[in-house]
């Protein structure tokens, strides 16, 4: 049995036969450099920190059943897009 949740986009495509295939698979990768691979390994080992606009909007209470626990202001809205 197949675990669909392993596939990023649902059901696996059908397998197709290599000499009917369009596309090469070499045509599908993108090779990163050293410095961009190690870029990206560094950013994902230590986030940056939060701004204070997500602090702030983490701070809000969260919905319950798409009933909030405070009525939001427009100037709210306005200073968390700030």
């Amino acid at each position: 049995m197949v675990n669909f949740m392993s596939f990023p986009f649902g059901k696996p495509k059908p397998k197709t036969d290599d000499s009917t295939s369009s596309m090469n698979s070499k045509e599908n990768v993108t090779v990163l450099s050293d410095k961009s691979f190690d870029k990206l390994t560094n950013i994902l080992e230590n986030p940056p920190a939060p701004t204070q606009a997500m602090k702030d909007l983490m701070s809000m209470p969260r919905l319950t059943l798409g009933i909030p626990y405070r009525k939001v202001s427009q100037e709210d809205l306005e200073d968390l897009l700030e």
